[in-house]
Order: C-alpha cells, then structure tokens, then sequence
C-alpha cells in the first residue's frame, strides 16, 4: 500500500496547489437534485450529515472522466477509482458522499467533500496586478494573483479548504500521486499564480 506519510518539512505557499476540473470537451456536466434544506456549502465542507445518496441530471456531455463538474463551482463528483486512490494513500482531510447520476445509474461517483481546514484567504497578501483586457477593444482589469492564508491554521491535512470558501487545497504529494496515477479531468495550479478578476 502506497502511502502518502506525515509531512515533515516546514511548508510554505509555493507547497499547495488548487485542485479543479480540467474541462474536457464532452464531459460530463451535472446539476444536482437538492432538496431546499440542503446547504450545497455545508455538504461541501462535510458539515451536513446527510443519509443518503445525493442525485444529479445530467447538463451537458456524455464522457465519464474521473473528475466532473457537479454544477456548483469548486463542488465535484468524483469516480470510484479516485476514491479507491485517496483511500490507498491515506490522504487525509476529505470524505464522500454516494451519488446518483440519472440515466447513468451504473456509474459509481462520489461527491467530493473536504474535511481539513485553515484560515480564509487573506486577500491583502495577494499580488495586486492589471490584467490585460480579453478584447481588443477592452479594458486592463484590476485583478490579485495568489490566494495566501495563515499558515499556522492549516490544519496539516493532505486535502483541505480555506475558511469561507469552496477553493479544494492539496500538499504537493497529493498532486503528484494523482497525476502520476493519471486522473482524468482534474487541474492543478500552484496557489500563489491563482488570478482572481
């Protein structure tokens, strides 16, 4: 068994990634079934028990990757096989949730939920920067590169969120396991080259 192991060394900014969907063209794209009393941030964070499977249509596409857009920003389904990878490795700081996909019932995903925690993003620390415009004819937007948190809060989980958000945070050997496993659709981005506009 392949185990990612207790980190040992002083962590810096430059040692986290942001873990997001890949957009593969053709992939599957879902909105949720949620009842009204359901908190899609509270699942999210797994601060929500919740007894039962959660229910997803499909949007768009037709491809099974193991990493799917789940309608809510920074929320994902995830496959059986990633889920069997985070388990092997005892990666810590995250859950699932049981889904079902309507009309794919045979397929096994999992929402994604991130139990390990640090502090809110700290936009102050962020590079502040004109973006160039998306148009010829456009204007430069204000914009912060970085998305920086109190280093003492994190709570040394492998995967993790900051507080108020939905941002999915992951150590470097969270990143290089999945990517040298090749996980399908997933994204990484080194935390401080993170633009926000």
């Amino acid at each position: 068994m392949y185990s990612l192991g207790p980190t040992t060394k002083k962590m810096e900014h430059k040692d986290f990634y942001l873990m997001s969907e890949n957009y593969n063209r053709g992939s599957l794209n879902l909105i949720p079934k949620l009842h009204k009393e359901l908190d899609i941030n509270k699942l999210f964070r797994n601060e929500y028990v919740i007894d039962k499977t959660v229910e997803f249509i499909v949007n768009t596409g037709s491809k099974n990757f193991d990493m799917l857009n789940s309608g809510f920003p920074g929320v994902f389904l995830i496959s059986k096989r990633l889920v069997d990878l985070l388990r092997k490795c005892n990666a810590t700081g995250w859950d699932s949730i049981p889904t079902i996909i309507q009309g794919n019932e045979a397929i096994e995903y999992y929402l994604l939920t991130v139990t390990g925690r640090c502090s809110a993003i700290d936009y102050e620390m962020s590079e502040s920067f004109l973006k160039a415009p998306f148009t010829t004819s456009g204007k430069s937007i204000e914009a912060k590169r970085g998305l920086y948190f109190d280093l003492k809060s994190w709570d040394g989980s492998d995967i993790f969120t900051p507080k108020e958000s939905r941002f999915t945070f992951v150590t470097e050997k969270v990143k290089s396991l999945l990517l040298n496993s090749k996980v399908t659709n997933i994204a990484f981005e080194n935390i401080t080259k993170h633009e926000v506009y």
